[in-house]
């Protein structure tokens, strides 16, 4: 069982860390965004940081999911 928990908190860890480095990457995306005035540019740098967004949501919802099975246990 304790290993369990740890292997659990090591992935919830992964979670955090994952989900902090793709708001910073959806952020960046944004600025440069809003600094280059090609417009395709600027196109792709928006949906580039939509999907950090995305990816940053899962990441949360995967911690709240992990933070709720060690709960449990």
């Amino acid at each position: 069982m304790p290993r369990e928990i740890g292997d659990i908190e090591r992935r919830i860890a992964r979670a955090v860390l994952s989900g902090v480095r793709s708001r910073e990457l959806e952020l960046e995306a944004f600025d440069v965004s809003r600094l280059t005035n090609d417009l395709e540019g600027k196109r792709h740098m928006l949906f580039l940081s939509e999907y950090f967004g995305l990816l940053a949501d899962r990441a949360d919802l995967s911690k709240a999911r992990l933070v709720a099975l060690a709960a449990e246990k």
